[in-house]
């Protein structure tokens, strides 16, 4: 699913972050479920520190460059009820 927003309202949904720089600019706030390992995370050095895992992996995408610029993973599916209209798709599964 997708939905269209600014990426200060699409950060603040599905992690809580507030962005600095481009934050008013639109974005597609795009989200699959499955099961995800983010392989190229950078993890803290702390004992313990374990490769990031989750049932829903977030992309945001600059909706005039298509450049992605935020990924995330997460456990639970994010609401996107105050963001606008949510949009469906299917991906073909393996």
């Amino acid at each position: 699913m997708y939905v269209i927003s600014t990426r200060e309202a699409a950060e603040r949904s599905v992690s809580g972050d507030i962005v600095g720089s481009f934050a008013n600019n639109r974005v597609y706030l795009v989200i699959l479920g499955g099961h995800f390992v983010y392989e190229g995370a950078s993890v803290p050095l702390a004992a313990g520190a374990q490769t990031p895992t989750g049932s829903y992996v977030t992309f945001t995408i600059d909706a005039r460059t298509h450049d992605a610029l935020d990924i995330g993973i997460q456990q639970t599916a994010p609401d996107l009820a105050g963001l606008g209209r949510v949009w469906s798709f299917e991906l073909p599964s393996r």
